[in-house]
């Protein structure tokens, strides 16, 4: 996926997740479930194993909630006692949603992604806050990583003693963070006025898409149309 267009990047990981929102099937969750392995298999198997290391604990509470609790459900009223069937199936449904998220963090950059929506004509306001909003992800991916490598270093445990321990010991870490955040904000505020930004910026036409990204992009709206017209049309 690195070699493709970010437009059809963009359209790939709008598809798979509005799909996910749409699908009722437990077997098309499945599908895209793979999909969804697959395209975070792509960035290497570290990524696989830190996002299952990540994800599995609330796949696990998600799926005890919705069996036992699904009658009580904002979203989906159930019958009353179990439901195994459905626990499994949303907590399969939040499993495929974090793992696109993961896979569109890890794929798509920031500039890709304000690349990709100006070439569909979103308002160019609307693509640099976008973009900003994810590049400081990233930053404060990198702040948190080098905060509690230094605390650590310093011997604080975090993975170590009870629960509230473990919880009052990460109040050591988001505390510099919040002020590194203000920091780094301040500093972006002040080079825009340095260099006299403004969102009044021109268009670039962009480049042509090659077969894999009409390919993709085409099977993409197809798989999504066709969702569309037998979930919620009831046509197919």
């Amino acid at each position: 996926m690195p070699r493709l267009d970010c437009r059809s990047k963009l359209i790939f990981f709008f598809s798979i997740m509005t799909l996910t929102f749409i699908c009722k099937d437990f077997w098309c969750i499945l599908i895209l479930l793979a999909i969804a392995f697959a395209t975070v298999a792509i960035k290497g198997a570290s990524l696989v194993s830190k996002s299952l290391k990540m994800i599995l604990p609330m796949i696990i509470v998600a799926f005890v909630v919705w069996s036992l609790l699904h009658n009580w459900s904002l979203f989906q009223y159930g019958g009353t006692g179990l439901d195994w069937q459905l626990g499994s199936f949303m907590a399969t449904r939040l499993f495929t949603i974090l793992m696109i998220s993961n896979g569109f963090l890890a794929t798509v950059k920031p500039g890709e992604l304000m690349k990709g929506l100006s070439l569909f004509g979103v308002p160019y306001g609307v693509v640099f806050i976008t973009g900003l909003a994810f590049r400081h992800i990233y930053t404060v991916a990198d702040d948190y990583h080098a905060i509690k490598e230094a605390l650590s270093s310093r011997g604080l445990e975090f993975d170590k003693g009870s629960l509230i321990k473990r919880i009052k010991n990460y109040t050591f870490v988001l505390t510099p963070l919040l002020v590194k955040s203000i920091e780094n904000a301040e500093k972006l505020v002040l080079a825009m006025k340095l260099k006299i930004f403004s969102l009044d910026k021109k268009r670039r036409n962009g480049e042509r898409l090659g077969p894999l990204d009409i390919l993709l992009m085409t099977t993409s709206l197809v798989m999504l149309s066709i969702a569309i017209l037998h979930y919620w049309v009831g046509v197919i």
